[in-house]
Formats: C-alpha cells, structure tokens, sequence
C-alpha cells in the first residue's frame, strides 16, 4: 500500500525480511535498531566458534540462497558467515536507507482501535526523545534479549564466578577452573564442550533432559533436509494428522535407528539427561551433540557392554578432542559459598556458575494500557509510562570486558539485538529484579492463544503467533520456535501472512480451520513450539500459496521439482512457486539447488522414504475414499428420494 507508514522494531533477520517485503510493496518502512549492527543475536551474543544448527539451504530468504552466493561454505555456516550473508541481503535489496541505528524504541502506544495508527517513542543515539506515528508496527525485536535467571537460594552467597550464558564468549574463561553448566539448550551443550577441553572439573545440571539430535546424518547430509513434505505437512487426511499417525510410526522407525547405531533409544548417542516421551513432535530437538561422548563416558565406563559396544562397533561416536569427563546432576537447589547443592543432596565444589537457562520473551515497550489486558504493566517492565529493563540484564564491571559483543568484523553497518545486554556476575546474585509470577503481558494485544506456559512470559497473539484478530495492524515476527528448522524462513512466510491479513486478501483466515492442533508440539515446554513444515504449509494456505501436484502450482508438470518438494523441506522458495508472491526465479531454485538437496542423500535413503510417502499416502487416500463413501450413503438416498 504506496504511502503506508510501517514500523519495524529490530534489525535482526526477521526485522530485515520485513524491511524487504514492505519495502518492495512500496511500503514506507522505518527500521530501530537499538545497536550499530545489523544482526540481533548474531552480531551481540555470539562467541567463538559459533556455528549455525539450522543448514544453509533451509536458513536463509528465498530471494538469496546462501548456497549460491557463499561457494564452499560448510552445511553450517559459522557465525561470521551468516552475518556476512546479511549484509549481502541488505546490499542487494538495498536496505541500508530504511536502517536507524542506535536509536531505541522506548514505547509503542495505539492511538486507538485497530487501523488508527500508532505513536512509536524512540531515543536518538544523541539521547533526544523523538516520536513518530505510523500506521503499521512490526515487533521484530527477537527471542534473544532478557535473560531467563532463575531464583537459587544463597546465589548471593557464591564466591566464584556467576554469568548467564548471554555473557559467554571464549573457552580461556573455564580453563582451570571448576565448571557447573546449569541448562540444556544448544548454548549450554557448546559451552560443556568448550569446558570440557580447558577445565578441572565439568558438571552439568539437568532438569527435565532434552533431546539430542545430530545436526548432520549419515554422509553429512544435514538433518534439516532429511524431511519430507507430502502427506506429513500437506495433503494429509485431517484423522492422519488428529491421530498423528506418520510421528507414531516413524517415532519406531527413528528409536530403533538410534539404539542400531548407537546403544541407546533415549537419543543420538544419549545415555544421560535424557527426557520423556521420546516422540516425533514433542520435542525442540538439540543438535549440538559434541559434547556428547564427555557427557557419556561417565556412565558407559561403569558398563562394560556399553563400552564395547561403543568402543569396537561405533568409534567415531568417542570423544574427538581430549577433555575431561561431564558429569551430570539433577537442578541446583541452593548455594552455600563455594558449593552448589543439587537436588539430590550432591554437592559440587566450583569456581565458575554458568546459568544457560534461556530467556524471557518480554516487550517492554509496548504501552500495556492500550495493547494488553490489566495487570500487564508490571509484567511489560513499564513503570510510570517508562520501559523499565530487568536488574538482571545490567552487567557488572567485573564481567563488563567479557560481557561486550565483539568489534564489527568490518567497516560496514552491521547491528545487535534491540536490547538487554547479557547479564553477569553482580547482577545475577540478586536474583530476577521482580516477581513476575503473576501475570504475563495480558492477551498481548487482545487475543492470545492462551495463557502462557512461562508465567513470568509475554504471551504471543492468537493467529499463528503473529496477529490478534482485534489487532491486525500489530505483528510479532520470528518469535514462534521450530522443532527442525530454522526462524528466519518462518518469519519470511509470516511478513507475507501479516501483508496478506492487513490487506483482507486471506485465502482463509484462522477462525476458519482448526490450526491449533495441527502444527503444535505436543511436549509444549515452550508455549509457542510447533512442528515446522506444519507451520509452514498452515500460513502458505492461508495466503494461497501452498504447493499442488496439479492447478494452480502444476507441480507434476515438473518432476524434479515435484519430487524436491514432495520428499524435501518446508523450504521458504515452495511457497513463492504460485500464490501471491509468486516468483519465476524460484523454479530455478527449486529444480537446482533444492533437488540437490534430495539427489544427495543417495539412492537407499531416498527409497526409504519414498516407500514412506506412499504408505502414508496411500492411507490418507483410503480415508478420503471412505469420506466419500459415507458421503454418499449419507446424502445420495436422500436426493433420491427428494427427486421421486
């Protein structure tokens, strides 16, 4: 809509696919970023040898493929990379002009219903207060800004060295020292395998296990790639996908794989922190997996079957630096000085606490009078009309060198995450700066989906985690959590859902199917976890934009790229084929690149999950037959009998 003023809060991925796709449709975009580089997470809480989990052919935008424009680039690019990739995206779309850096969104206040615009509050990097309206705002802030600390009795009390893992940067931080990791996130799994090289002692502190998962399977193909569209995520019968039939039986197939290759059910090469049920679509998978064999050894050199299995049948599963052992313990239930007392009554004496505990999904910004239901102010972090940030994201002078991000790789303009800074040492022994327990940020916007998990959370709108159908004109982009995928191509389909939406061109709007169920986890440790390729496909029919062998895409007219997307991933290119923001370049994409993709794995696999698609598909075409069936007993006798 030429003339549409848009607000865009964050230069993250998210925040720069917005700027694109508004920008393009002539759109008067207006990128805040809080930092001096583009980014988010990427550019601000990164550290050595960081490498992306998500594979370059599923995480970058369908308009730049990474593996076209970073040659002999890894399966997973390394941080560095995918910044670069960034800047590229920025400098081919010519995003630069929209960027604001250094300038602060304050407060976000609706100047009344829906379609009456906003006034955005933003501080100027010289510290002036300006405000501006638009008629549009996208929160693309990011998942990655409060840190997450959990409340320790006695935390005050410990000697050592306390940090969140937001705070973490090189492994010369653990050398020596004693090490207690207290989560099992990706990040903390990279931070046990960092310590377990330069550290005296590591242990690792479990609360309700995870899940881990190889980022690559065999022959280095990348686990991400390694799933297929048809009848899973499209053209599934809805009692396949209410029973989840295919997650039942493949769950089977997938733990008998796991104990074949590697001794275990519980998961890849995972014989401790394990968690339950061990299922298909219950889990946001972990695969940071090198610290697997340091983790591991401590229980299997109590088994001798356990070690000649591994030592004799599977080597390459051993450890491939020299480290010393994990040892894993139940939650940390107090400190006393020195010592971490876990719940079992264990003890652990340490030097360096490190809190790997994730964030919370907070937005202080937003004017919770006007955007959320009562009792949201104190949730949101705002205090008299003023965002107030969390104690526990200020970092102490002790930690302050190793707290700040790292310099721009390059001259150029690149930017952090809009907001906390990690938070570390004195901060963290106060524990959380306020009781949050009671209430998150109301509906978020009139709407949510339900009252959040994490009560000390901001709850994400009703519609596919993106809009309030009270609120369309709001949007929240790159905050919903993929199983096996990546965010950066979720947030490129949910700007295209939220451009269709505020136009009223929905191919169908959400009131009218039942989406909740189809796309959701079902562990729902995190209350906006959904299974991605399902996620995908909801939002491409919603928009009308979801692939067909036949009218309107003509898939089957297309082999190579039928097959692509038939035995492939959600790719974000499937969904631009046809529909809306159909692009004639995609098809070149797809018969190339995304084809690879599939040739790749080999002939073996691609048979086994060929005959998979078809079991599965020839089961939901006999449930649609019976449908026809019952249909016609139903209703054929009565147009009989009205035509006699």
């Amino acid at each position: 809509m030429p003339g549409t003023s848009v607000c865009v809060i964050g230069a993250g991925p998210s925040g720069l696919v917005a700027a694109k796709l508004l920008g393009e449709r002539e759109y008067d975009v207006t990128v805040f970023e809080a930092g001096s580089e583009i980014g988010g997470t990427f550019a601000n809480k990164t550290y050595e040898d960081g490498r992306l989990v998500s594979s370059k052919y599923l995480t970058p935008f369908s308009d730049l493929r990474m593996d076209e424009h970073m040659g002999g680039a890894a399966n997973h690019p390394t941080v560095a990379s995918y910044l670069e990739y960034l800047r590229r995206y920025c400098d081919a779309f010519a995003l630069w002009p929209l960027l604001r850096f250094g300038h602060a969104v304050e407060a976000v206040r609706a100047l009344g219903g829906d379609g009456d615009g906003y006034a955005v509050r933003v501080r100027a990097p010289d510290g002036r207060i300006e405000e501006r309206t638009f008629d549009l705002v996208a929160v693309c802030s990011g998942l990655h800004n409060v840190p997450r600390v959990p409340t320790i009795p006695g935390l005050d009390t410990f000697t050592g060295e306390v940090f969140h893992s937001s705070a973490y940067r090189r492994k010369e931080t653990f050398r020596g020292k004693r090490v207690v990791i207290v989560g099992t996130g990706e990040t903390a799994m990279d931070l046990v395998f960092h310590a377990v090289q330069v550290a005296e002692t590591v242990t690792l502190s479990v609360r309700r296990g995870f899940l881990s998962v190889p980022a690559e399977g065999w022959g280095g193909v990348p686990l991400d790639t390694i799933i297929t569209n048809a009848f899973e995520h499209s053209h599934e019968h809805p009692l396949a996908t209410r029973w989840r039939l295919k997650w039942r039986v493949t769950t089977l197939v997938i733990r008998l794989m796991f104990v074949l290759s590697t001794g275990t059910s519980r998961g890849y090469n995972q014989w401790a922190g394990t968690t339950w049920p061990i299922k298909r679509g219950y889990h946001i998978l972990n695969k940071s997996t090198a610290a697997m064999p340091y983790i591991n050894r401590p229980l299997k050199s109590k088994s001798w079957l356990r070690f000649i299995f591994n030592k004799f049948t599977t080597p390459w599963l051993e450890p491939t630096v020299p480290g010393v052992d994990c040892h894993t313990k139940p939650p940390v239930a107090s400190v006393r000085g020195s010592t971490i007392i876990f719940a079992d009554g264990s003890e652990q004496e340490a030097d360096t606490l490190v809190l790997a505990t994730g964030y919370r999904q907070m937005f202080p910004f937003l004017d919770a009078e006007n955007l959320a239901a009562p009792g949201a102010r104190a949730a949101a972090g705002v205090v008299d009309g003023t965002a107030k940030p969390p104690a526990a994201s200020v970092p102490s002078k002790r930690h302050a060198a190793a707290a700040a991000p790292p310099p721009p790789r390059a001259p150029s303009p690149t930017s952090p995450d809009a907001g906390a800074a990690p938070a570390t040492d004195d901060a963290l022994r106060s524990g959380p700066s306020t009781d949050l327990a009671g209430g998150g940020l109301g509906d978020c916007a009139t709407g949510a989906r339900s009252p959040c998990a994490w009560r000390d959370e901001a709850p994400l709108p009703a519609w596919h985690f993106t809009v309030s159908p009270k609120r369309r004109s709001l949007a929240f982009i790159g905050f919903v959590r993929p199983n096996v995928g990546a965010i950066p191509p979720m947030a490129e389909l949910q700007v295209m859902w939220w451009l269709r939406c505020v136009q009223g061109k929905l191919a169908r709007e959400p009131t009218s199917h039942a989406h909740d169920q189809s796309y959701m986890l079902l562990g729902r440790k995190l209350p906006y976890g959904v299974d991605y390729g399902s996620y995908m496909h909801v939002l491409a029919e919603d928009i009308g934009a979801a692939p067909r062998a036949f009218a309107p895409t003509w898939l089957a007219l297309r082999p190579r790229v039928l097959i692509a997307w038939a035995l492939g991933q959600a790719y974000p290119t499937f969904f631009r084929l046809s529909g809306p923001f159909a692009s004639p370049d995609q098809w070149a994409v797809a018969r190339t690149e995304l084809w690879g993709t599939v040739a790749r794995r080999g002939l073996g696999s691609n048979l086994t999950l060929g005959l998979t698609v078809g079991f599965f598909g020839m089961l939901s075409g006999a449930l649609y037959l019976v449908d026809a069936v019952v249909y016609a007993a139903m209703f054929v006798p009565r147009c009989v009998r009205t035509l006699l």
